[in-house]
C-alpha cells in the first residue's frame, strides 16, 4: 500500500469488500444494508441495494468535492444538468475498486443501449499525483475513461458525511445522481455483475 496522508492512512486501507478503516475487517463496520440483504435470494429493490436511497428531486443539488483533472486544471463540481451521472470514488491501492471497473463499464454501456446514456465520473482519492498518472497510462486495471483527482483526499470523510455516510466509510463508493442533480443512490462497497437488474431500477429503467 502506498504511503498516504494522515487521514487516508488511518481511514482508507484495503479490506475484502472495500478499502476502509482497519487492516482487518472491523466487527462493526458502517452498516451496509446491501450486506444485510445479500443472503436473500429474492431480487433486491433499489432501496435495499443502495445504502442511501432518495426518490425525490426536491433536495439540495449535489456538489462534488474539489477536484482537478490529471493536468491539474480545476474541474466542475456539479454533474451535468439534464443527464444521469454515476460518480465512482476509487484509489489505485484499493483492490475492490479496481475489480469493479469492468462492471461499471458494462453497466453504463448496457444502460446506453437501453436508451439511457449515463455520464460516468471517476474520482481518485490518491494523494500521489505522479503515481496516479503512471497508473492511468500503463495499468490494465485503470478506469475505462479519464479520472478526476480529489485535491484533498484526506478530507473526503467530511464530504461523505454530507451524503449521510460515516466519515470512515470504505471505498469504493458509487453515487448515482438524477438529471435534476440530486443524489438518487449511494452504494458503499464493491458490487458484481449480477447487480445490473437493480442498477436499472436505480436509474428508473424497470
Amino acid at each position: 500500500m502506498r504511503k498516504l496522508s494522515h487521514f487516508v492512512a488511518a481511514a482508507l486501507v484495503s479490506t475484502a469488500m472495500g478499502c476502509g478503516p482497519d487492516e482487518h475487517p472491523p466487527k462493526q463496520r458502517f452498516p451496509s444494508r446491501v450486506a444485510q440483504k445479500s443472503a436473500s435470494a429474492a431480487p433486491l429493490a433499489a432501496s435495499d441495494w443502495c445504502d442511501i436511497y432518495n426518490v425525490s428531486d426536491a433536495q439540495k443539488k449535489l456538489e462534488l468535492p474539489a477536484v482537478v483533472d490529471l493536468a491539474g486544471a480545476k474541474a466542475a463540481q456539479a454533474p451535468q444538468k439534464g443527464r444521469w451521472t454515476w460518480v465512482n470514488f476509487w484509489a489505485t491501492w484499493c483492490g475492490p475498486c479496481l475489480n469493479e471497473f469492468p462492471f461499471v463499464e458494462r453497466f453504463a454501456n448496457q444502460l446506453k443501449r437501453n436508451g439511457l446514456p449515463v455520464d460516468v465520473l471517476f474520482v481518485s482519492l490518491d494523494d500521489d499525483k505522479e503515481a496516479l498518472e503512471a497508473f492511468m497510462k500503463s495499468s490494465p486495471k485503470r478506469p475505462f475513461s479519464d479520472t478526476l483527482r480529489a485535491t484533498e483526499p484526506d478530507a473526503i470523510g467530511e464530504w461523505f458525511e454530507t451524503l449521510g455516510l460515516e466519515p470512515q466509510t470504505a471505498i469504493p463508493v458509487n453515487v448515482m445522481v438524477s438529471p435534476a442533480g440530486v443524489v438518487r443512490c449511494v452504494r458503499t462497497g464493491s458490487f458484481s455483475e449480477g447487480d445490473f437488474a437493480v442498477v436499472e431500477k436505480v436509474f428508473g429503467r424497470r
